[in-house]
This record gives C-alpha cells, structure tokens and sequence, in this order.
C-alpha cells in the first residue's frame, strides 16, 4: 500500500519521490499536506524496508535463550 501511495503522489505532482525528498529536504517546496502526507509515506517506507532488513538477518534457533536461575 506504502509502494501504491508514493506511486500515485508521484503521478500526481510529476516527479519521482526521490527528487521529492531532496527537493522537500532544500526547503525548495511549501510544506502542504498533501507533501507533509508525501513524506510521511517515504519514511513509512525506508522504516519497513530497514525492519525487514534487520529481520531477514535473524536466524531462528540460533538465538541464545537465557533462562533466570
């Protein structure tokens, strides 16, 4: 859905979220809602895309369970 919501801001305002953000991030557009959602979304994004990373590393079983003696 996160993929689908940057899609349609970027089809809507006629660039890629990339050139958004560093746009966004130089103060060079106004802050509105509709890029203030904009750029909700990409952080949502970049915050699931860091969580799966740190989760496709895990491996189960070889955790180290510690049990209170």
């Amino acid at each position: 859905l996160t993929r689908e919501q940057l899609a349609g801001f970027e089809q809507r305002f006629g660039m890629t979220s990339e050139e958004f953000a560093r746009r966004f991030d130089g103060q060079d557009l106004k802050e509105t809602f509709d890029f203030l959602d904009w750029w909700m979304e990409i952080k949502a994004l970049q915050t699931l895309e860091e969580d799966y990373l740190i989760l496709s590393e895990v491996k189960v079983g070889e955790a180290e369970i510690i049990t209170p003696s």
